[in-house]
């Protein structure tokens, strides 16, 4: 709970009507977290909060109570809005919805609030310089996987041996990286252990690595999303450009 002159520095995640004129808002806070509100009387009319409950502004945001969805009092843009558009819109998008269904309410994470951060400003970037978007995506998943308590061991596999850079391992979500005998598993499933010590250290010039990085983090995030599909991974599909 915020005191009445406590503002948060926080991004809108996600807004969904209520009732005639209020909003059911999803926020990220640096210090307190994913927090879930309601602001009232901020749809139609003249309010000038309306047009500050987007995705991409940087907010401070005044709230209080002590129920799981808070009453939001104040919002002042802390920032000018990062304006994405094409597929950096739609990343953006992936960013919100992953953080919506993997992280708990009032659980802080000061440090992945300021990857998020870097990350749309990555994404700004790629619209202006049309830059590869994907580095950015892995590097903010493999944030939010450590962050979430499931960071990956890039440097061991599952018995405790150092990772071979001419080895194929398949990851495994309890035990880590199994080394891979059989040539159809390493077809099939293996990812080169040159390519998860590039991945380690954040090198993905190659598109090889760019695409086991892709595979691997979408099934280390897997059980924690649940069946319910992303729809931001359906507009990629739609766009004909996956990057989720």
């Amino acid at each position: 709970m915020t005191t009445s002159d406590a503002f948060a520095s926080s991004y809108i995640l996600y807004v969904k009507p209520y009732q005639e004129t209020s909003a059911l808002v999803e926020t990220f806070c640096r210090e307190q977290g994913r927090v879930g509100m309601v602001f009232r009387r901020v749809r139609g009319g003249k309010s000038s909060k309306n047009g500050l409950l987007q995705p991409f502004q940087p907010l401070w945001i005044n709230y209080d109570g002590q129920h799981e969805l808070r009453n939001g009092r104040q919002l002042e843009a802390r920032g000018p809005s990062v304006w994405l558009t094409g597929t950096a819109l739609i990343s953006g998008l992936y960013l919100n919805e992953l953080l919506v269904r993997v992280l708990h309410r009032d659980d802080p994470h000061p440090q992945l609030f300021d990857c998020y951060e870097a990350t749309l400003q990555a994404l700004l970037e790629y619209t202006v310089q049309q830059n590869d978007i994907e580095p950015c995506l892995r590097q903010f998943e493999h944030r939010l996987l450590a962050e979430m308590g499931y960071d990956i061991d890039f440097y061991a596999d599952a018995n405790g041996e150092p990772l071979l850079p001419q080895q194929n391992y398949r990851y495994q979500q309890e035990h880590g990286f199994l080394p891979q005998s059989s040539a159809r598993n390493m077809a099939e499933n293996g990812i080169p252990g040159e390519y998860l010590q590039a991945i380690a250290i954040g090198d993905y010039r190659q598109p090889e690595v760019r695409r086991a990085a892709k595979r691997l983090f979408r099934q280390a995030l897997a059980p924690h999303l649940g069946d319910k599909p992303l729809v931001s991974r359906s507009l990629f599909r739609s766009g004909n450009q996956v990057k989720s």
